[in-house]
Parts: structure tokens; sequence; C-alpha cells
């Protein structure tokens, strides 16, 4: 009797576990976390920008049926560039700030979503900075508007 017991407090134990992770307990949600995930461009800037936050699938040795994600970004007419490959890891989830790398140039990005299709970001170069609250609130903070999207990964 008292077996079933414990796979009874097992078992509900990995039920309420799962639950609580999938409606976002202890992290942020999915959809607050990838709010970049996608195309956008600042009305107000040179004709023709953009910049796109996307996920590149890759395989993680020994354990072949998992795949990691891997942050990549382009930007045309972005950062001085005509057009710049990026790779994008996250730095801090309140606020969202990600290490945004160009060749050799480490960037800040952060983020605050707006609506679905708006974003606010603002790039800088001193992390302290970019990680702290009210970072997103500068006047050289961009409102971008969503141009495109991205399959799920």
């Amino acid at each position: 009797m008292r077996s079933r017991v414990n796979w009874f407090v097992y078992v509900a134990v990995l039920v309420v576990l799962f639950a609580w992770l999938r409606l976002g307990g202890g992290s942020p949600k999915a959809d607050d976390r990838d709010m970049m995930i996608g195309t956008w461009t600042d009305e107000s800037g040179a004709p023709g920008n953009a910049v796109r936050f996307y996920y590149v699938a890759r395989e993680i040795p020994g354990m072949e049926p998992v795949k990691a994600l891997d942050g990549h970004a382009t930007a045309v007419k972005w950062l001085g560039e005509v057009t710049a490959e990026a790779r994008w890891i996250y730095v801090s989830w309140d606020p969202l700030v990600l290490n945004f790398t160009v060749g050799n140039q480490a960037w800040y990005v952060t983020l605050r979503k707006l609506d679905d299709d708006h974003i606010l970001v603002r790039f800088g170069k001193d992390p302290e900075e970019m990680c702290r609250p009210e970072a997103i609130d500068h006047p050289e903070t961009k409102r971008l508007t969503r141009i495109g999207r991205e399959p799920a990964p």
C-alpha cells in the first residue's frame, strides 16, 4: 500500500511541477521572451532599414533528439552598417536585454513590448546602463513596427 501512495505523490508532484512550468511560473512568458522574433523597421529611420531577429536550430552533440536554438539577426541600415549579420543571447529578463554581436563589436539591446506589432528598442555599449529598468526610457530608444513574422522553430 505504501508504494502506491509514494507513486501517487510522485505523479502528483510531477503534474503540478509541469503545470507550473508550462504556465510560466518562475520564468518569463515565452511571448515576452520572444517578443522581438520577426522583422522590424524604424518608420522614422533611413528608407529600407530593417532588423530581423530569428532562431537557428542546431543539434547538440550526444543529444540527437534535442536541438538548441541560437539567436541570430540581420540588420539593414543599422549600427552604421549597410547590412550586418549578428548573433544574440539573453542577458537579462527584467528588463529584457540581449547581447548582440556584430563581428567583433558587442552591443546590448534593451527591449520592451508595446503590442504584437510594436516594440521599443535601444542599442548601447554599456551593459550596466542597458540592464537598468529605466534604460529604455531614453532619447536614443526607437519605436519599431513589425513588417514580418518568423515561423515557429
